[in-house]
Order: C-alpha cells, then structure tokens, then sequence
C-alpha cells in the first residue's frame, strides 16, 4: 500500500480523462475508502452516487458551471449530504454543518483510495446510490 503522504504529495487535479471504463475491484476500493471516513457520531450523513450514463455525467458537467470536460470521466460519483440523518441526534448544527462536513471528509478519502489497477487518475464504475454501513 502506498505511503499516505506520498499520495497526498502526489495527488493532481485532472482536467483531461480516458474514457475507458474502470473496473469493479477499482470501484469498491475506492468506495470502501470513503466509507472508512469518520463521521460525526458516526451516523455517516452523506450518500455516494454513482453515475455513469453519458447523459447524466453531461448534465452533471453543465451544472457544475459548465465544466464540460467532466463529462469525458467515465463514472462521476457525488457526495450527497443527508442532513435529516446528522440533525435526528444534532439537530440544525448536524443538518446544516456536520452532514456536510460529513460528505466532504468521505471525499477526501475517495481521492486517496490507492487504485490497485491504475498508475494514474482514474475514474469510477457502476451506478445507483451507496450507503455505507457499520
């Protein structure tokens, strides 16, 4: 396993991406390493979306102001926060800053997930909604 800080030191914004598709072991690590961020009280108030039809990922670019260029990523996975979770046992402050928090920390770990199969960025796989469970 690589060394955290080497791929933190290493890591680069993409701007250019192969439309190739990603495999599943790829996938599931990645997804496991964002289920392994801590939350708060552990109520991990966020989802991960997994989407990959082309249309979607378009339409994703086209809101994400207009950075068209993601549509090229063969899988977009989205990190959702899930207030309502976070405020059953914080209330406003979980809704509107721990579920967020919440999501962010679970991308971060996304990001850093080592790809087994892959030398450089890479993408995602299959589609639905993820929860993570403990």
């Amino acid at each position: 396993m690589p060394d955290l800080f080497k791929v933190m030191a290493e890591r680069r914004s993409v701007r250019n991406y192969s439309e190739e598709e990603v495999n599943e072991r790829d996938l599931n690590v990645i997804l496991e390493a964002a289920c392994s961020a801590p939350s708060a009280g552990n109520l991990q108030a966020y989802e991960v979306v997994v989407v990959r039809e082309r249309e979607r990922r378009i339409a994703l670019a086209r809101a994400s102001y207009n950075q068209i260029f993601m549509a090229q990523a063969p899988v977009h996975l989205v990190f959702l926060a899930y207030p309502a979770r976070s405020a059953s046992i914080y209330g406003g402050r979980g809704a509107e800053l721990y579920s967020i928090q919440d999501a962010t920390i679970a991308a971060a770990f996304a990001m850093l997930a080592p790809m087994p199969s892959v030398t450089g960025p890479a993408g995602w796989e299959p589609s639905g909604t993820m929860r993570c469970s403990r």
